[in-house]
């Protein structure tokens, strides 16, 4: 029996530290070790991998955040920084526009040369809603990620 969740991966994406642009510059260091940082990461997927690579950074150089907060989405992630609520680790095609028309801002950090594979998890046996097949059909179009037949059927 096949297994009920579905991966699939993308290419390798680059990740990059954001904040608002509201935040002050003398905190936008983040090469520098020793720190204590007055705001908190917000992710939306903790166990990930690039979330891990991003929390062994701070801890190798010493960079102390306050607790972290988790939401359920990438796009609640970026709304939340961009209302200065705290800083984020997310790939590059989520932030895009947001970066090139101001409302976030890359901070610099000694990963920014670093990426990471973008991933789609599912649930095979489950039905897939119109919603579902259009994204995997823009998912396939755009990045080349190859579903199963009974999906690739649909899509």
């Amino acid at each position: 029996m096949a297994a009920a969740i579905t991966m699939r991966c993308t290419s390798l994406v680059p990740f990059y530290l954001i904040s608002s642009p509201f935040m002050p510059p003398a905190e936008r260091d983040f090469l520098s070790p020793h720190q204590r940082k007055p705001f908190s990461m917000i992710c939306n997927e903790p166990n990930a991998n690039y979330q891990k690579a991003i929390e062994a950074y701070f801890d190798r150089k010493d960079i102390l955040l306050n607790p972290p907060m988790k939401l359920q989405s990438i796009e609640a992630v970026k709304k939340s920084v961009m209302n200065h609520f705290g800083i984020a680790y997310v790939p590059l095609f989520s932030v895009e526009e947001e970066l090139q028309d101001g409302s976030l801002i890359r901070l610099e950090t000694e990963l920014d040369e670093q990426f990471f594979p973008a991933v789609c998890v599912y649930h095979r046996n489950k039905w897939i809603s119109p919603q579902m097949q259009l994204a995997f059909r823009i998912l396939h179009e755009q990045l080349g990620i190859v579903f199963d037949e009974k999906e690739n059927a649909e899509i």
